[in-house]
């Protein structure tokens, strides 16, 4: 997260300079956005920049998507706003929920509105449903939104999970297999040398640099973990910057292997957003920028803001996705059909169901390949660490066997 200095204007206070914490500057300006009109957002000068690693206030999307889906049917069983609060508030056993809940109570008996207590807390709840209530308080449709949300969080929630769950297999593989390399290092491999060094034979390339590693292991330990950390942390700090950020997120787009997952969750992700933005009537310009920042991908925000100004310029949505190049074409076609139709909305849900089923068949299709070919680097390494070491023993065994023989 990167720290900015935002300015914007207030219909009340004025002019009003506030520290926005954001992933990007695209980013800030849509929260700020969301108090009034934007005039300056700048990053803070270094210094004032931290990378937290283990503290989060931010309320956990199980949270939300539950809060959003209790709300609503309280409200739609006619229990006031408040009172309402007040009960979330009571039953919530997620910390930080149960925390910001007690401080928005407090907000709605001030007068305020629920939008406004959410938004007072900064960057504890997501833009969209911050959006979406300042739509439903709007309409008088609250509960409704709300319902909406929890839909959506829902949703969102699967996909996330989809994600992870994919992603311990091949981790608890890659962790296994470090620890095996560094086991046969630090403590098979050293048994061995001392072996050699008194057969006095010279040894084959492959081992030579297998002893040699497991020197460097066994003497020189701190240092590899102080490389590897100091790696860690200059890849955290490079991602946290703009350019840092915008470059990883390009090379997600370009991978080969996870390129395909990547665009099936950016397309459900922006059409789940873009259809419940716009059926809250939120302007399609402005919902576009909110549907794109959702997306949590750089490139994907850069090109859909550039491509968003054909369309205040009265370009037809279906040209303006086209132009980004990031959408697939059965989107493009849906969304044609939809503006034709006037169906957007619906052609927009239909988009995110499908690329979301999608998403969870191309997950498996990568495992079913990420798993062999895990298996078989790890073989590999671990067989080619013991080849090396059992290469020289054969050879030490035939010396013996032909000095036996020659001496019979």
């Amino acid at each position: 997260m990167t720290l900015y200095v935002c300015k914007y204007l207030d219909d009340k206070q004025g002019v009003v300079t506030l520290e926005v914490d954001a992933p990007s500057r695209t980013d800030a300006v849509n929260r700020i956005r969301l108090k009034g009109k934007p005039i300056s957002v700048e990053e803070k000068v270094m210094g004032s920049k931290e990378i937290n690693l283990f503290q989060s206030k931010k309320i956990k999307l199980k949270d939300i998507s539950l809060f959003c889906k209790q709300m609503s049917v309280m409200l739609n069983s006619g229990i006031p706003l408040n009172n309402a609060v007040d009960i979330l508030e009571q039953q919530s056993d997620a910390k930080n929920l149960k925390a910001s809940l007690k401080i928005i109570s407090k907000s709605l008996k001030e007068g305020n509105q629920l939008s406004k207590a959410m938004l007072d807390q900064e960057g504890l709840y997501p833009d969209l449903l911050i959006r979406m209530i300042q739509a439903g308080e709007k309409t008088g449709k609250l509960d409704e939104v709300l319902e909406k949300m929890s839909e959506h969080y829902t949703k969102e929630l699967k996909t996330s999970r989809q994600i992870r769950g994919a992603m311990i297999y091949p981790a608890v593989l890659a962790f296994l297999a470090v620890a095996a390399v560094l086991a046969l290092l630090y403590v098979v491999i050293p048994s061995f040398s001392g072996i050699f060094e008194q057969s006095g034979m010279a040894m084959p390339l492959p081992t030579r640099i297998v002893l040699a590693a497991s020197n460097f292991v066994r003497s020189y330990w701190y240092i590899l973990f102080g490389v590897v950390g100091l790696l860690v942390f200059l890849f955290l700090r490079y991602r946290s910057t703009e350019t840092g950020r915008y470059q990883l997120d390009q090379l997600k787009l370009w991978l080969p292997v996870i390129k395909g997952p990547m665009q099936k969750i950016i397309t459900a992700r922006f059409a789940s957003t873009l259809a419940i933005l716009t059926s809250a009537g939120i302007p399609l310009v402005e919902a576009i920028e909110s549907a794109a920042a959702t997306t949590n991908n750089a490139v994907v925000i850069d090109k859909l803001k550039t491509a968003n100004e054909g369309l205040q310029k009265g370009e037809r949505l279906t040209g303006m996705i086209a132009a980004t190049g990031l959408f697939p074409p059965m989107m493009l076609s849906m969304v044609k059909i939809g503006e034709e139709s006037g169906s957007l909305e619906s052609m927009l849900n239909k988009t995110s169901d499908f690329y979301e089923e999608e998403l969870e068949t191309a997950i498996k299709q990568l495992l079913s390949l990420l798993e062999p070919a895990m298996i078989i680097v790890m073989g590999v390494i671990i067989g080619g660490i013991v080849a090396s070491v059992m290469l020289p023993m054969f050879e030490l065994a035939h010396a013996v066997d032909a000095g036996s023989g020659a001496d019979q």
